[in-house]
């Protein structure tokens, strides 16, 4: 999107003045304007219909998501579209692992959200150490058709740390004093933070991670129901 990748750059640019940095007459801000659900191209090439400063960047966004190591991962993508848009085979593919062993008459995991959730994991999965920070949908923190998305994400990452802020219109959900629980966004549904840790050297207790992982779900479940 052209305008938060404008104001990005506006605002990182001011930033970076305010703390005395001065940028060269020809260096810019690595900030580049690409679909993160779309595969890197085989190979770079300009785009002759975009201006050559866009074109020069896509070409940037490229090599970094076909060679750059990525650690840190930020976002607050589109909460629902029901699949209809990113249907690109490199997406699609990552998310069968989500899918696998799910005899379930209805899969509700193909929106724009769960999609990036996937792309970032898959990225984190070729570094030793980084993080993912998003804000969600939070139908995923305990829904049925989820739980090979939640066991695939026990699996890869070191530390798992959901807020569950609620607010869900459709589920009518109640505050502890009783009041309405109001979401946090003017939005019908609720509202999770996500932030997982990956460090393929820390060493823990698989015995202690499941348990942990055991007493979250449960824990979700209870504040849901």
């Amino acid at each position: 999107m052209m305008a938060p990748y404008s104001v990005a750059h506006m605002k990182l640019g001011l930033k970076l003045r305010q703390t005395g940095y001065d940028f060269k007459s020809n260096q810019q801000l690595r900030v580049y304007l690409t679909n993160a659900l779309e595969p890197p191209e085989k190979g770079t090439r300009k785009l002759s219909f975009l201006p050559d400063f866009l074109s020069h960047e896509s070409m940037q966004a490229n090599a970094v998501k076909e060679r750059k190591p990525l650690t840190v991962i930020v976002g607050n993508p589109p909460y629902a579209n029901f699949g209809q848009l990113n249907r690109n085979y490199w997406i699609l593919a990552l998310l069968n692992s989500y899918k696998q062993g799910l005899n379930e008459r209805k899969l509700n995991l193909d929106d724009d959200f769960i999609k990036f959730i996937r792309a970032a994991h898959q990225y984190l999965q070729r570094v030793p150490i980084g993080v993912l920070g998003f804000i969600t949908n939070n139908t995923y923190l305990d829904g049925v058709t989820h739980r090979q998305m939640r066991s695939a994400l026990r699996a890869d990452f070191t530390r798992l740390n959901f807020y569950d802020l609620h607010g869900s219109v459709k589920r009518k959900e109640i505050a502890p004093d009783g009041s309405p629980d109001e979401n946090v966004f003017d939005i019908q549904q609720g509202v999770a933070i996500t932030i997982l840790q990956r460090d393929s050297g820390f060493k823990s207790d698989p015995n202690r991670r499941r348990a942990r992982s055991g007493t979250m779900e449960a824990s979700l479940a209870a504040r849901t129901n």
